[in-house]
């Protein structure tokens, strides 16, 4: 401002971003561990930070844990991953004002916010010699824990070698890139670094650093991007009595020729009980084909002079679904949980051979 009236002045400014739907498509088996050769000038991203602690005993303990005997790099990055989105619970409490939380600490106490997610993935990743940043920007989010859709957001990058850095984000379960939504900011070695830095040259001045007032509107959309992924649903049995169990089995298809996976959840009206969780992420090669399976029960207190015709639906992050029904009457088969149990042989580790 030129010469400017005593007083408060804000400021700020506006910007039209254009975001691509592009990923970074790792289409072969890049070996793991990374050869040494390979990580030449990408070092520093291989070292501890403050809140990134990669060099913690526990850290590297689990992490060694969740790679061992693994030869693929993508397979090795996803075991990491989805160890944090199953076991870390997203805790909007433990973020402090000052400072995130470091990722020792996430690795004990078990909770976080999308920062705290990331370091900790991060920090498992450099713990075996994996290259890995993080990324500050701004997401859109359905979230009901937030009162506006547009959000402050970190994820992380990381490297592989003849192909570049491929994005994760543990809190959307988007792992290899990202949605059209994310605007990435900046990407450094510590979340710590802030993703807006101010200078200024000024006599007698206090300036004095809030915290950023975002406002996002949405002006053009592209076109939809085909689904890589097909999804089939198939039910152990069509009609049960009640208080059984019943297996229903969701078939997950790679129809691109490069590593994707898919965040799948089950959906069920609130007669029928979801044994464990409701939500998989399951990672396919080129052209592979696996399953996943979820145990339901319906409950044992509704009126058995009614039939009960329940839908069940599979659906995936980028909302692709799939859907069926079972019937629930009085005098039909019951399936204990233990013979269920017969059926639920955790396949999602075996590409998908029941046909053979």
């Amino acid at each position: 401002w030129n010469n400017p009236a005593i007083g408060s002045h804000p400021f700020g400014y506006t910007a039209e971003i254009k975001t691509h739907n592009q990923r970074m498509e790792v289409r072969r088996k890049i070996p793991f561990p990374i050869n040494p050769t390979a990580l030449a000038g990408f070092e520093e991203y291989l070292q501890p930070t403050t809140t990134i602690d990669s060099t913690h005993s526990t850290i590297v303990a689990k992490a060694a844990e969740l790679v061992e005997g693994e030869d693929d790099l993508f397979k090795a990055v996803f075991n990491l991953a989805n160890w944090v989105d199953t076991n870390v619970k997203y805790d909007l409490t433990t973020l402090t004002a000052e400072t995130s939380q470091k990722a020792s600490w996430v690795l004990e106490n078990k909770e976080g916010v999308c920062d705290e997610m990331t370091s900790l993935f991060v920090a498992m990743a450099r713990a075996v010699g994996i290259p890995a940043r993080f990324v500050s920007g701004i997401s859109y989010t359905t979230s009901d824990l937030f009162s506006e859709p547009w959000q402050p957001h970190g994820w992380a990058e990381v490297y592989f070698p003849e192909v570049g850095w491929v994005s994760f984000d543990i809190t959307f379960g988007e792992y290899g890139y990202i949605d059209v939504t994310h605007i990435k900011l900046r990407d450094g070695f510590d979340p710590q670094d802030a993703a807006t830095r101010y200078e200024w040259f000024a006599h007698e001045v206090d300036l004095r650093a809030q915290e950023l007032s975002l406002q996002t509107e949405v002006r053009r959309r592209g076109n939809l991007v085909q689904e890589e992924l097909g999804l089939e649903q198939e039910l152990l049995a069509p009609e049960i009595n009640f208080g059984s169990y019943n297996l229903i089995t969701g078939i997950l298809k790679n129809k691109a020729d490069y590593y994707a996976a898919a965040t799948l959840r089950l959906a069920v009206p609130p007669e029928v009980e979801i044994v464990g969780r409701d939500k998989r992420t399951i990672l396919l090669s080129p052209g592979e084909v696996k399953e996943t399976i979820w145990i339901i029960k319906v409950r044992d207190t509704l009126d058995p002079d009614f039939i009960y015709t329940f839908p069940v639906l599979i659906w995936s992050e980028k909302n692709t679904s799939v859907q069926d029904s079972f019937k629930a009457q009085a005098g039909k088969p019951f399936y204990s949980e233990e013979e269920i149990e017969q059926f639920n042989v955790k396949v999602e580790e075996k590409s998908y051979s029941r046909k053979i």
